[in-house]
């Protein structure tokens, strides 16, 4: 006879009319305190519920209103005791299928009610942890470095053609901002001082030039951004070294002192030269001078 039950409480008794048996005893497991099967009482108590929702939810909430303490303090203690089981036990409950399809559907309608909500916070927590990430960036390319590499060469192999298009394109859309980038990369390998340029910083300068080139005057471009002292000649990539030229111009002066190439043009012109000279805050005698910024 299994006795696997708490015997002040239960006992082994007569079948019940459901047939409830304990085991293969032929006897039904009974309260001792009022001779009922555990069982049938817990089938009518939810049979009862599924007849009386409205009445069995505002049972519930009065029930907790008077005994919330108590309650929250079973729960607490229930689960203080019970961590494993109860972590056991989630962790089924959540590898289940129709679970799992249920929990998809309400994140993804969760993501595109609260889409721009959600949008923010991560800005937000993107900016406010930036170390964090850029730390964490770090430590995975170093752990994954071969696979990113492999992944790169596979994806550059499979899409030269998008690649090569949309590197055409980006060359359209920046070919100033590149040019500027070249000219600071060309000073940083000659070893001359140099300053980031700003594309705002020289459409304010072309305004200055009055949108032509400072040497023949031509206004219909294609326009260049020349260094008038040549980075050969230790001349520096500031702003106050850039001045507005056609390429006609930009490319036959190319590395020629300014006033030695100017002076051997057929357009050159003394009261042009000390114009360009006062723009750029020089004079005859010191046009060559290096400006810093």
């Amino acid at each position: 006879m299994p006795l696997d039950f708490d015997e002040d409480k239960f006992y082994l008794g007569k079948l019940c009319t459901r047939n409830h048996e304990w085991g293969d005893t032929g006897l039904t497991l009974r309260k001792k305190k009022d001779y009922a099967c555990p069982r049938c009482v817990c089938l009518r108590s939810n049979q009862w519920a599924k007849r009386n929702k409205k009445a069995n939810a505002r049972y519930s909430r009065e029930y907790y209103e008077r005994n919330k303490y108590d309650v929250l303090y079973r729960k607490k203690s229930y689960v203080a005791a019970n961590k494993e089981k109860i972590k056991e036990s989630s962790h089924q409950y959540n590898l289940r299928p129709e679970v799992k399809e249920a929990k998809s559907r309400y994140n993804k309608a969760y993501k595109e009610r609260k889409r721009l909500k959600l949008a923010r916070q991560n800005k937000l927590w993107r900016i406010k942890n930036a170390d964090v990430l850029k730390i964490r960036r770090q430590e995975y390319v170093k752990k994954n470095k071969d696979r990113i590499l492999r992944s790169r060469a596979k994806y550059r192999e499979e899409n030269r053609d998008l690649i090569r298009q949309q590197h055409r394109e980006s060359y359209r859309r920046n070919k100033d901002k590149r040019k500027a980038f070249a000219n600071l990369r060309r000073a940083k390998k000659k070893q001359v001082h140099n300053l980031l340029v700003q594309e705002k910083d020289l459409d304010q300068r072309k305004s200055l030039f009055d949108n032509k080139c400072v040497y023949c005057g031509n206004q219909n471009g294609p326009f260049h951004w020349d260094h008038f002292l040549p980075l050969c000649l230790g001349g520096s990539h500031v702003l106050g070294n850039l001045v507005l030229t056609c390429a006609s111009c930009n490319l036959t002066k190319n590395k020629k002192d300014p006033y030695e190439w100017y002076s051997a043009q057929d357009f050159f012109s003394v009261r042009k030269w000390n114009k360009l000279l006062k723009l750029l805050g020089k004079t005859p005698a010191n046009y060559n001078q290096l400006p810093l910024l």
